[in-house]
């Protein structure tokens, strides 16, 4: 996964994700250099729609469908002319405004529509039946569904009269709610409510996702997602970021080889004659007060198929690890006593944490049995650790895969990190940060105030510093020197807990020894192993009131593409 062109990776469809410029783009060159029109793609998208709508609906079905005067609308419209026609619900559809006409494609498939000689559809305004909807308590009790086909994509300014009130009135109902394309009110970039915006119980997405669904209020505001592909050329198509989900942990073993049926047991697959000949993790972490760190982050990159771990250990800490460690290597690191900033004088409590003396000693070890670094959980800050971590960063940094977490994030210098980083050219010496939102912020001098200012903001830090880049949170958002970026589509909350992020680092230097790609170690490092991809079939898709049913889903539920 190593460039970003996702058509080349195998990269499904549904976590394909896009701003709006893009799928506006991809739009305008289908129709105007591909030459297929925009009413054709209305027809497509508005009739999968109706497909999996009518799918968990019996015959004689009745449904509330609310159009605005755009190509969303169109869609909508497109959907109720197969639900009443070829499906035999029964439907009012409510136009936003008391206006029979919209945008070139509303007007064709609203023609269409009324051709039909069908007593099952019912076409009104807003205005003609806002005031008994208004006075309800649950609006809509009389239907079985609505849609909402009222804004679309292009939305960037807070709704207005009636949009908002009918808005309103959907929240407030009780019935199942599918938004097409993304929820009326969602900002398709960054996710934010513009003013209100419907709560949908699933959203169909038409030609791939849109990157606002993930961040911010989209979650909340989506439901269950469902992506619905349309017939764009894929070199027209281009992508905004990758959904991290259990479609795409798929996607990454399917490449690798690795058994769908037991993916706990993708280590097996590497298999060799030796301990060191499936990768060696070098682990240094840990101080007086911080062993569980360590302990977290070493158990965790053993789980992960690590030939051999070897832990380093002032020796004052050794006691800890060999009780819990057993399967671990430790190493204890020389020490002389003397302080690094003034050498004549005894440092106090000089083996409880690391030093720059400790460096030859660790470094020849390194070099003897090359692997994968991990620099960081629980190393704490005290001054001669965080010049013992900028030594170790300086001297190892282009020439071994390095992970640098917690807080050796604060031992790095921003242009000292550039001008170094700036000289790794190859991927399988790849340099990893893995900070929390807290570590962002004040170790790497990174500012963002909401998920898509950090979004670009990684994207940005990682281009410009040759790295990659994980950045956890809700949701977790990571980059590569590429300039792509991946947002994870379950729930991310964890890491928020002490001990998940020294878990995630482990696992990570792990994987990297067993991949080619950054990138597809770190997706299989992060990506919890139960969460299972759907399949496209209709059995597998939820009814309309099922949510989604693993721990980790209270984002958006796990795409499928039809």
């Amino acid at each position: 996964m190593c460039s970003d062109n996702a058509e080349k990776n195998q990269i499904p469809a549904s976590n394909r994700l896009c701003s709006r410029e893009q799928i506006r783009e991809t739009d305008r060159r289908t129709i105007e250099e591909f030459g297929i029109s925009g009413e054709t793609l209305m027809e497509i998208a508005g009739g999968k729609a109706a497909e999996w709508i009518a799918s968990h609906f019996s015959e004689g079905s009745s449904g509330v469908l609310f159009c605005g005067h755009g190509n969303n609308g169109g869609d909508a419209l497109v959907s109720a002319r197969y639900l009443a026609d070829r499906y035999r619900h029964h439907l009012t559809i409510v136009l936003a405004k008391p206006e029979f006409h919209g945008t070139p494609g509303w007007n064709h498939h609203f023609a269409l529509l009324k051709a039909l000689p069908l007593d099952r559809i019912r076409i009104v305004s807003w205005a003609e039946t806002k005031s008994e909807w208004l006075q309800s308590a649950t609006p809509f009790a009389e239907f079985d569904y609505i849609v909402d086909g009222l804004t679309g994509t292009g939305l960037m300014n807070s709704l207005r009269a009636p949009l908002d009130a009918i808005v309103e009135r959907i929240n407030r109902s009780n019935r199942p709610v599918f938004s097409l394309d993304i929820p009326s009110g969602l900002d398709t970039n960054t996710g934010q409510i513009l003013g209100s915006c419907v709560k949908a119980t699933t959203t169909l997405t038409f030609g791939s996702g849109k990157i606002g669904l993930y961040l911010e209020d989209g979650p909340a505001c989506a439901g269950y997602v469902i992506t619905i592909e349309l017939p764009f050329p894929s070199h027209l198509q281009s992508t905004g970021a990758i959904l991290a989900n259990g479609q795409l942990l798929h996607t990454v073993m399917k490449r690798n080889d690795i058994p769908i049926s037991q993916p706990s047991k993708y280590k097996a697959t590497r298999t060799a004659e030796h301990k060191y000949a499936t990768g060696t993790v070098h682990i240094l972490a840990g101080s007086e007060g911080l062993t569980g760190a360590a302990i977290l982050a070493a158990q965790s990159a053993w789980d992960h198929g690590a030939g051999a771990v070897l832990l380093y250990s002032p020796a004052h800490l050794l006691p800890v690890y060999e009780k819990n460690l057993p399967r671990v290597i430790k190493i204890v690191v020389d020490d002389d006593g003397k302080s690094s900033q003034n050498p004549d004088q005894t440092r106090q409590n000089p083996d409880k944490w690391y030093n720059p003396t400790h460096i030859p000693n660790i470094l020849n070890k390194i070099h003897e049995k090359p692997g994968v670094i991990l620099l960081g959980p629980g190393v704490g800050r005290h001054p001669e650790t965080l010049e013992f971590c900028r030594s170790i960063i300086t001297e190892t940094i282009g020439t071994y895969p390095l992970i640098l977490d917690a807080d050796a994030l604060y031992a790095i210098d921003p242009q000292a990190l550039r001008t170094t980083t700036k000289t790794i050219v190859k991927r399988t010496a790849a340099c990893i940060l893995t900070p929390h939102p807290g570590e962002l912020r004040k170790a790497l001098n990174i500012a963002f105030h909401d998920d898509h200012t950090r979004l670009e903001a990684v994207k940005r830090f990682a281009a410009e510093n040759n790295c990659f880049l994980y950045s956890k949170g809700y949701p977790s958002i990571f980059a590569n020197p590429q300039n792509m970026a991946w947002i994870t589509g379950y729930d991310t909350r964890v890491y928020a807990r002490a001990g998940t992020g020294d878990q995630l680092a482990g696992a990570i230097a792990a994987t990297l020894n067993l991949f080619q790609e950054p990138e597809d170690a770190v997706m299989m490092a992060s990506i919890p192993q139960s969460l299972q991809p759907l399949q496209p079939s209709h059995s597998s898709q939820p009814s309309h009131s099922s949510q989604p049913s693993h721990p980790f889903q209270t984002r958006p539920g796990q795409p499928v593409t039809q």
